[in-house]
């Protein structure tokens, strides 16, 4: 059973140089057994404020409400290969999950957790920017989409 939900986040314009960041989350779960019980929610945290020039380091724009009576996988990854894009130019970003250290994402997901069953549990993605990276950006509508998937097995 696969179960897209999309969520906006992270929508707040930078008045100094215009650079607004959006982050789209997609959930999937992958249950693979019919008497499986697993969810997974996203909520949307406050906006990512981004003065360019300054880094961002794991700020929260999400949190994530698990709940599985299954061995389960929680996995990563986005669409544009670890960059905020706007139009052909990117910035580099990491997320951090349950505050572990800040990894690059890409297309093929990366495994951040696993457990044989869990109760709920309450768990935030954090994202990492570089002053640096941010310094020369240009101005404009910056987008990712993060995929969150949960696979019971």
């Amino acid at each position: 059973m696969i179960t897209p939900i999309n969520k906006p986040i992270n929508t707040k314009i930078n008045s100094t140089k215009k650079l607004r960041l959006l982050f789209v989350m997609m959930i999937v779960l992958l249950a693979d057994q019919a008497a499986a019980v697993v969810s997974l929610a996203i909520s949307p945290n406050s906006a990512l404020i981004v003065t360019p020039g300054v880094d961002v380091v794991r700020h929260s724009v999400a949190n994530i409400t698990l709940s599985s009576d299954q061995p389960y996988d929680i996995q990563l990854s986005d669409d544009t290969n670890g960059q905020l894009m706007n139009g052909s130019y990117g910035i580099a970003y990491q997320v951090s999950y349950d505050n572990n250290p800040e990894i690059s994402l890409s297309r093929t997901p990366i495994v951040v957790e696993s457990g044989l069953s869990t109760v709920t549990q309450n768990k935030v993605i954090g994202v990492s920017l570089k002053g640096t990276d941010t310094a020369t950006a240009i101005a404009g509508d910056y987008t990712s989409t993060l995929m969150v998937t949960i696979t019971g097995y």
